[in-house]
């Protein structure tokens, strides 16, 4: 769900980063790195570098450097989920799904639909701990 609502508000825009990122060692790996961060999924960040290089918006070893920092970025984003943030999931739930509902912008509705998936992951993560 968070890949999706990402995707769709910013497919282009991370398609000119991936094409822009072409033949470099640091940029690639940042990139995944915080995009892990952001989305807190490893998978979602491989899941999409792999889609932007079988598209062949990007080389198979940039893909492999973005998933590269995708996988530093989960263990940061274990760091922060380790922390009581669990407060924070009604509100990105009530963001998320008003957002999406109130919203005719695919832009708009595409991040609200991220808010919804980050809600449930946190969610998720604290019903797993308890």
């Amino acid at each position: 769900m968070v890949r999706t609502g990402v995707m769709r508000s910013y497919g282009p825009v991370l398609k000119r980063w991936a094409r822009r990122a072409e033949g470099k060692l640091i940029t690639p790996f940042l990139s995944g790195l915080f995009v892990a961060i952001a989305l807190q999924s490893s998978t979602a960040t491989a899941m999409i570098a792999a889609s932007f290089s079988a598209q062949n918006v990007m080389a198979t070893s940039t893909a492999f450097l973005i998933m590269l920092g995708a996988d530093v970025g989960t263990a940061f984003a274990v760091l922060v989920a380790s922390q009581k943030i669990t407060e924070l999931v009604p509100l990105l739930l009530i963001i998320g799904v008003f957002g999406f509902l109130s919203s005719q912008s695919s832009k708009v509705r595409g991040i609200s639909r991220a808010f919804i998936g980050l809600g449930l992951i946190l969610l998720s993560l604290s019903l797993i701990a308890s």
